[in-house]
């Protein structure tokens, strides 16, 4: 066996590895690690590494030992829950009996929650993962975003220009229990997705969580959605640490 080669490919999730491998702390003599965006358009610009073709064309050289590494999308939870709707919702996990945190808000449906996000996930970045999946004769892994922050002082002061033009500084924040609430639906419509497409679904590396299952105040980048270099760090760990417990076997 060779040289093995770890290929990230993604969106903006991608770029807390990108800067991890810059710092050069995970040279290993039989595995290459490398990190590429998806291009695209953006504010008249075009951003990103490789287009969608490019990308399945270098999963396509891979070899059987090889592994791709998909951060594809990520942040759908938070575009529907972390700016605090008009009209507040809430929504009980299977399982959950009780636990709205304020009675004016409108019970939704866990099922109808899954299915739009479920759809959403499916009809854009889902046909990515496919098609990654598809081209690839290697093993492919899709990395769960990292949860939610519980900061919302944070999230206030250092969100995404996005998000202010979406209002978010006149209507406010979702509280961070409905926060966490839609990111694990999002959690288990990948799980099912990932599942019919032959993909491995990872979870944040083992200590990134805090004990309410947040993303850990370290691990935070200077926004409001992301994690920071240190949580790219882990990643790559656990990454490397995968690979390297499927060559003893």
């Amino acid at each position: 066996m060779g040289m093995i080669r770890i290929v990230v490919v993604g969106d903006s999730h991608t770029d807390a590895i990108k800067r991890a491998l810059a710092r050069g702390r995970f040279v290993d003599p039989e595995i290459a690690v490398e990190a590429y965006r998806y291009s695209k358009a953006k504010n008249g610009k075009e951003i990103g590494d490789l287009s969608e073709s490019a990308v399945c064309e270098l999963a396509a050289s891979l070899g059987k030992d090889d592994l791709v590494v998909s951060t594809i999308g990520g942040n759908q939870h938070q575009t529907f829950s972390l700016i605090q709707h008009p009209d507040r919702f809430d929504v009980l996990l299977p399982g959950e009996s009780e636990g709205l945190p304020d009675e004016s808000s409108t019970l939704i449906p866990y099922g109808q929650l899954f299915e739009t996000l479920d759809r959403g996930i499916r009809n854009k970045d889902g046909a990515r993962l496919k098609s990654l999946r598809e081209a690839a004769g290697c093993e492919v892994v899709h990395l769960i975003p990292p949860p939610p922050k519980e900061d919302s002082e944070h999230i206030m002061r250092r969100h995404e220009t996005d998000f202010a033009k979406s209002g978010i500084a006149e209507k406010g924040i979702s509280s961070a229990v409905l926060r966490k609430k839609v990111w694990q639906t999002q959690v288990a419509a990948l799980r099912s997705i990932c599942s019919e497409f032959d993909v491995v679904l990872l979870d944040p590396p083992t200590g990134t969580l805090d004990e309410r299952g947040y993303l850990g105040r370290e691990y935070y980048a200077d926004d409001a959605t992301h994690g920071n270099t240190k949580y790219g760090e882990r990643v790559l760990r656990q990454l490397i640490a995968r690979v390297r417990a499927r060559k003893k076997n």
